[in-house]
């Protein structure tokens, strides 16, 4: 069985969803009852049921469960499929065989994935992949690998699902497994989509439908044309993409592949969106959630459901805008995925927003904002640029031993001085080796520094749009306190007080400035101060005003005229900090790189403001 499923987008408005193919062994199980009715189908297999518990045959009465969900999951509906695979787990153990318990558990991993139960998936994978290394089923722990990092994808950990993703190519491509190596291709390219890196993305997945083309896999096709057009939306070019969703969904009607069809009718609802016809997009947004609905996948329902909202929003109706993103992050949290979960507080924060809800628009926009700070760790941006690269080294140094060893053998029948002419040449050979991988990592390394330093120039365009939002709720305070007598609850009062000194005055770039002196200024105390500071913004006072310090110092670096007048030393004292050493230690930790390594890697055009306010876009 060769599912095709979906992962959460990375962006509210420019992403579409991602379609992912899910994988097993048994990709093909014969049915036999492809075209018959839902009566035809129950009644066929119910025969079959009924003569194998009387003969007893516990082996295959454990398959034919199997096979039933296989040929009618949609139809069964998930409750019923979930029973049944159980069932067949319970034979399965019963027997003690192994390889099938595996397959169940793999079975139970598809059903769970492909309606948005990831914690089951997880797990069910996990026990699957326990069993396929105890017993060192190569082949199938490699596909447990590509499936695994699948749901890493939907968890927004790119580092650990291209780990996975490696792990399992290197074991396909060992037993020349030229299908495996394709997916393995196809699931890489998923991660450098979500990164951004659309050129890496557009290499690997064209490389991956070229190799579906040649062994004549219709599903792997089409889920790499769905691809192909996710990488297009991103390049705003919607007319190519909506060529290559169209390709595919008819590929996946021609095989009644219900997941195919409704991510198709997502993504051609997002690129009929972005074209600005809304009527369209409705059209077949709708449509995909009548199929999410029939299927109980609940991913695909909180994806359709966040982008109703944004047409619902554009057309002005916001409150039933808001129910269909309330319910979207509802789902999201249930299925594992903080960072669609991330998307749907923003598009929600820009309803409050439109609505003139400032406060909510805030407090939503901070719970999105420390959302995204959770799933952006610097450290693993750095590493994913890595991976890659140590798989490639991996292989080269792989094969230069392979002729190193070939050589020394050879050199043993002739002996003598060749052999040790030979071995100084197998030297160089190794030492020029080494200089490349060298130089290719810090290549890597330098672009991943430019990752870094591109991500938190992106911040900065959001704290100026935060910014805006702010000075209209203090707007929307003040108006609200010469309407009313009510004094304003006294932890409120804080806040505005707070963010008063820390965005407008600026209090933070005293480098003496403590909590004590901060509270006071505040007219409270500092028990109760650090508890807001750690209700409102999750996290300590010092980790406040240190991240407040760096993205002052961040500011400063970035502009032109400043940046270039100022050592940065003169800088780092502006922004409050008393020392460089200090500078230099807190700089790097919240920003990930060192400052001279910012200043190295940075676009001062990243750094220009939006002009459009009305959006909440990269979250």
């Amino acid at each position: 069985m060769y599912c095709q499923h979906l992962a959460g987008s990375s962006n509210v408005l420019n992403d579409p969803l991602l379609f992912i193919g899910v994988q097993n062994e048994n990709d093909s199980i014969p049915t036999g009852t492809y075209k018959r009715t839902n009566d035809e189908k129950k009644h066929f297999y119910q025969g079959i049921i009924d003569s194998l518990k009387q003969k007893e045959d516990l082996k295959n009465l454990a398959n034919t469960y199997i096979r039933m969900v296989v040929a009618a999951k949609d139809e069964l509906g998930y409750p019923a499929a979930d029973s049944l695979l159980h069932e067949a787990l319970k034979i399965n153990e019963q027997l003690g065989t192994p390889q099938a318990i595996m397959q169940t558990y793999n079975e139970l991993f598809f059903l769970s994935f492909n309606t948005g139960n990831s914690k089951q998936a997880f797990n069910y994978a996990k026990e699957a992949l326990k069993i396929a290394e105890e017993h060192q089923y190569q082949k199938s722990a490699a596909i447990i690998y590509s499936n695994i990092s699948l749901m890493y994808i939907k968890q927004g950990d790119y580092e650990k699902a291209n780990e996975y993703n490696f792990k399992a190519l290197r074991v396909f491509q060992e037993i020349e497994d030229t299908l495996q190596m394709a997916r393995g291709k196809l699931s890489i390219g998923l991660v450098y989509i979500m990164l951004k890196d659309f050129d890496k993305a557009l290499q690997n997945i064209e490389q991956a439908r070229d190799d579906f083309i040649e062994i004549g896999d219709e599903k792997g096709y089409s889920i790499s044309l769905t691809n192909i057009g996710l990488i297009y939306i991103h390049l705003k070019d919607f007319k190519l993409a909506l060529r290559h969703f169209f390709e595919a969904v008819q590929i996946d009607e021609q095989n009644n592949d219900s997941y195919g069809i409704s991510s198709n009718y997502t993504n051609i609802g997002e690129a009929y969106y972005q074209l600005g016809n809304l009527e369209k997009a409705s059209q077949y947004l709708n449509q995909a959630l009548g199929i999410y609905q029939k299927t109980g996948d609940k991913s695909g329902l909180a994806s359709v459901f966040l982008k109703l909202s944004r047409i619902l929003a554009d057309r002005g109706e916001l409150h039933q805008a808001i129910n269909y993103c309330k319910q979207s992050i509802a789902i999201f949290d249930q299925t594992n995925e903080p960072a669609s979960k991330k998307d749907a507080l923003a598009q929600l924060a820009f309803i409050y927003q439109k609505l003139g809800n400032y406060q909510l628009a805030l407090r939503t926009f901070r719970e999105a904002t420390e959302l995204k700070d959770s799933l952006f760790d610097i450290d693993k941006a750095a590493k994913i640029s890595m991976i890659e690269e140590k798989y490639i080294n991996e292989r080269l140094t792989n094969e230069n031993l392979n002729l190193r060893f070939s050589n020394d053998i050879q050199q043993l029948k002739i002996g003598g001085q060749k052999t040790l002419n030979r071995t100084y040449l197998i030297a160089l050979i190794i030492l020029g080796l080494a200089m490349v991988i060298i130089i290719i990592q810090q290549r890597k390394k330098n672009i991943a520094y430019k990752f870094i330093t591109r991500k938190n120039l992106e911040m900065m365009k959001k704290e100026q749009e935060l910014k805006n939002t702010r000075e209209k709720m203090d707007m929307l305070s003040q108006n609200d306190r010469k309407a009313s007598m009510i004094a304003p609850d006294e932890k409120d009062a804080i806040m505005i007080r707070l963010d008063k000194l820390l965005d407008e005055d600026k209090i933070f770039t005293r480098s003496d400035l403590t909590i004590e002196k901060l509270a006071h200024r505040l007219s409270t105390n500092r028990t109760y101060l650090s508890q807001i500071i750690n209700e409102m913004y999750g996290k300590s006072y010092s980790n406040l005003i240190n991240e407040y310090r760096v993205k002052e110092a961040m500011k400063l670096l970035s502009d032109p005229e400043i940046g270039a007048r100022y050592s940065i030393d003169a800088i780092a004292k502006d922004s409050g900090f008393n020392s460089i050493s200090n500078f230099n230690i807190v700089f790097k930790k919240f920003s990930g790189v060192p400052p001279s390594v910012f200043i190295k890697n940075m676009d001062y055009q990243a750094v220009t403001p939006s002009v459009n306010t009305l959006k909440f876009t990269n979250l």
